[in-house]
């Protein structure tokens, strides 16, 4: 029995994003996101920044993994 037909939903599908830090989105990932409704620049400059905030988040905890627990 599929997830389909267990759930009784409608199939979806993989939508791959590739978010850099540097503003730039490929139009691969514009077709992507344009797929789920997501098409002002507002909203891409928001993924922009997100994946930016993450990324720096990522670096400390990996920089500071010896640092004392707060």
């Amino acid at each position: 029995m599929t997830l389909v037909e267990q759930f009784n939903t409608k199939p979806g599908r993989v939508l791959p994003t590739v978010v850099g830090t540097t503003e730039a989105i490929s139009n691969s990932t514009l077709d992507s996101l344009n797929k789920l409704h997501i098409r002002d620049r507002g909203s891409h400059v928001t993924i922009v920044l997100l994946a930016l905030r993450n990324s720096t988040a990522i670096y400390h905890w990996f920089m500071d993994y010896d640092a004392p627990a707060t």
